[in-house]
């Protein structure tokens, strides 16, 4: 009897955790939760239901709890922050009301409640608020298990020593518990960088890709052997044998190569023939300050403020606490602010049939002016030090630049005439060019302000007319095309005539394809997330700006990103040679 062959299978989705897993798989299926809307029919069924809620809420808890003090300060943060959703006295009044008014259970009053908190966050624009739509919904059934649980055993015990556990998502509980379980990677169907699991598998350094999507799933039964590699964001199914030899060398490759990237972290970012390239980082949360000091960052090219507008949007004081604390630890190096890039559903409560291309970003802030000056005043306040700069989000045309200008100084007028505030400065003020408009008007919005950054993500979907979380035409989503590149070096163009300087802040930035170019382009500084830091670093300094120049050049005559990405590969292999230049040669 033959024995069955598997074919090789390749999955792309997003590196969330660095590293190479080799090995097998453990499939954690999780059985679809049963939620029953029957109608209680007395009050003592009622009050049942709301003591089943509050004891598992109460059990759900402790147990975060007692994970607190053995977890790293990152993971103890994610679980204070399940912790302080689960005790919120709305939360329980909301519950405790629909089982009361509706004399439904409290499987069905938790989903309900928690489900519309989840699909109100999904409708943001902003991938980090989108993503804490996932921690929710996993909040929801953890509580609703525990309430079934004793209705429907666990099963089996699945085996996690080990093995890549491979699962549409997983919750806080059920990931730690994996962790403790011995599991070496990760891969999920869904979820993202910032979801609550990602940032806990990060900081327990262990592989893991995410959004790989449904039909993964469907692929991988229980003890497949597969490759888990973080650092490109693929996974490989039933690899033969060439891959597998393949990915153990490059396994062995990066950990060197890791070990040798930590020595240049307090080198400059300067190519062999001495153009200097600042390198900050992006960060979402100031948590993310530890690594920014651990890569060597120079500072923060783009602070994402959109967690902040959950909680503080109107909340000027915590706001100019956070941006001065992050000021203090990055001083003297430059701190850019991005304004809330927030859509009118977040702000007004709208609904949007294409957000992209409806209200968002500053067309938003400038409909509510007091959200807008809140936040503007705050950045001045924590402006004592001189190194923090204002950036506004999604600029189409000059007016939305003359507006906020006109603000930022009447709000500087104001606390200058304050003694208390005699201290602060005026913040420098800089543009996301992201726009197709922004980037054609780029010589005269340079006019307006003192630095652009080059947002490529949105700047590349609206170019190409391709939504980034388009599955279906993901093939032609690509911040290498030709008219991407053309684009970024007009913009850097029209800002040097203007003698402002230059970022980009965009997945370009740590793209070991688009490092060349954008260092080609004359582009002043690369904002990356502090994970890719030394990579980026390694590469600005092994190549030759003169020849990066010429490479530029070259790509400027080619008409598709497959030509594009060719004549990097060569161009880098000139300079780095068989080195590990960040996930080049491994690509699937």
């Amino acid at each position: 009897m033959k024995t069955k062959t598997h074919k090789e299978s390749f999955f792309k989705g997003i590196g969330v955790s660095p590293g190479i897993f080799i090995g097998r798989a453990t499939l954690v299926a999780r059985r679809n939760l049963r939620i029953s809307a029957r109608r209680l029919k007395s009050e003592e069924a009622v009050e049942k239901e709301i003591d089943k809620f509050l004891k598992a809420r109460d059990a759900f808890v402790r147990e975060l709890e007692e994970v607190i003090p053995t977890s790293p300060e990152m993971v103890q943060k994610v679980v204070d922050t399940q912790i302080t959703i689960l005790r919120d006295p709305k939360l329980e009044q909301d519950v405790i009301r629909i089982i009361r008014e509706e004399k439904r259970p409290a499987e069905y009053a938790i989903n309900k409640k928690l489900t519309e908190l989840a699909e109100n966050i999904e409708r943001s624009e902003w991938d980090y608020l989108r993503e804490r739509a996932s921690d929710i919904r996993e909040i929801a059934r953890d509580l609703i298990q525990r309430i079934q649980s004793s209705e429907h055993p666990q099963g089996h015990k699945v085996t996690l020593r080990n093995r890549a556990i491979i699962a549409y998502d997983l919750s806080v509980q059920e990931t730690l518990r994996a962790i403790k379980g011995s599991a070496k990677a990760f891969a999920f169907a869904y979820g993202g960088r910032t979801t609550h699991a990602g940032i806990i598998i990060h900081n327990y350094h262990l592989p893991a890709v995410f959004a790989l999507g449904d039909g993964f799933i469907a692929s991988v039964n229980d003890g497949d052997r597969i490759i888990v590699d973080g650092y490109s964001g693929v996974v490989i199914l039933h690899p033969k044998k060439a891959t597998l030899l393949r990915y153990q060398n490059l396994r062995d490759r990066y950990q060197l190569h890791e070990k040798k990237l930590l020595e240049l972290k307090d080198n400059p970012a300067m190519t062999k023939d001495q153009v200097r390239i600042t390198l900050l980082a992006n960060i979402d949360v100031p948590d993310e300050l530890d690594l920014v000091k651990k890569f060597g960052a120079q500072g923060i090219g783009l602070f994402r403020t959109e967690y902040l507008f959950e909680n503080y949007k109107l909340d000027e004081a915590i706001q100019t606490r956070i941006y001065r604390k992050v000021a203090r630890t990055v001083y003297p190096g430059p701190f850019v602010i991005r304004l809330f890039d927030l859509g009118a559903d977040k702000v007004f409560g709208l609904p949007m049939q294409n957000p992209g291309l409806g209200m968002r970003g500053i067309r938003v802030l400038l409909k509510d002016e007091e959200l807008l000056r809140t936040q503007i005043r705050a950045i001045i306040k924590a402006n004592v030090m001189g190194n923090v700069k204002l950036m506004i989000p999604m600029v189409s045309v000059v007016e939305e630049i003359e507006k906020v200008k006109e603000i930022l100084k009447q709000e500087y007028r104001k606390l200058k005439s304050n003694p208390v505030y005699r201290r602060v400065q005026l913040p420098e003020l800089g543009i996301m060019v992201e726009t197709p408009s922004a980037a054609v008007m780029s010589d005269m919005m340079a006019e307006h302000v003192q630095f652009f950054s080059i947002g490529t993500n949105d700047l590349t979907q609206y170019m190409l007319a391709v939504a980034r979380g388009n599955a279906e035409l993901a093939y032609m989503y690509d911040h290498l095309h030709p008219a991407v590149i053309r684009t970024i070096k007009l913009i850097s163009e029209n800002a040097h005539k203007k003698n402002i300087w230059v970022g980009v802040c965009g997945e370009l930035a740590s793209d070991p394809l688009g490092i060349p170019l954008l260092v080609g382009m004359h582009v002043d500084e690369l904002s990356v997330a502090p994970g890719t830091l030394l990579s980026t670093k390694h590469i600005v300094n092994s190549i030759s700006f003169s020849r990066a120049s010429e490479l530029v050049e070259d790509v400027l005559k080619m008409s598709s990103g497959q030509d594009v990405r060719n004549a990097v590969r060569q161009f880098l292999r000139e300079f780095i040679g068989d080195e590990i230049p960040g996930g080049i040669e491994h690509e699937a």
